[in-house]
């Protein structure tokens, strides 16, 4: 399976610590240099930016627009693909789940990572698999695993911040890693 870190220009700390840990868990990776509000197209004051439910910073629009740019790459792939941010901290678990879930069909996404914020989610594990069916989500789009079904489904939603606007694609076929085998480092 595909594996993206987004990455801004610069940030080589960050990038070195998820090298090194996707180095340990033997997951090779393609790093995909993040939008910043510099670098960001279409410019700020494009009014689709305002079609989300309050005005986004500028530092927003470009965490989206880096989040898009992976969703328009696994989109036109045939594999689903691991999206990371580069401050996710990964358990030991994840090649495992990966290689599980990489020829599977009927999943457009999988999150991998837990906030601290309340989810609905199925009662019951999947029977071959250690995730539950998620039904709501309320944030964290720091690592999940895209199908191209996902992405085309995300593609086609309005802009907004990068995990609201997974969250709230109640059209695709969502599932929580069980245990969550991620999160931020902020949350750590």
């Amino acid at each position: 399976m595909r594996v993206r870190v987004l990455n801004v220009a610069g940030e080589e700390a960050r990038m070195g610590f998820q090298a090194a840990q996707l180095d340990r868990l033997g997951l090779a990776f393609e790093r995909v240099e993040a939008v910043t509000p510099a670098t960001l197209a279409p410019p700020p004051d494009d009014p689709s930016w305002d079609a989300w439910e309050r005005p986004l910073r500028d530092v927003e629009k470009a965490l989206y627009a880096s989040h898009r740019r992976v969703w328009e790459r696994v989109a036109g792939e045939a594999e689903p693909c691991l999206v990371l941010e580069d401050d996710a901290v990964l358990s030991d678990r994840v090649p495992a789940l990966l290689d599980a879930l990489a020829a599977r069909a009927g999943f457009d996404h999988v999150t991998l990572e837990a906030r601290g914020r309340r989810k609905l989610m199925a009662r019951a594990r999947h029977p071959e698999l250690p995730v539950r069916r998620l039904w709501q989500d309320r944030t964290g789009a720091a690592a999940y695993v895209l199908w191209p079904s996902g992405a085309a489904h995300l593609l086609r939603r309005p802009v907004g911040l990068a995990d609201a606007v997974i969250c709230a694609a109640h059209g695709m076929e969502s599932w929580q890693a069980d245990p969550a085998l991620a999160i931020q480092i902020d949350r750590c």
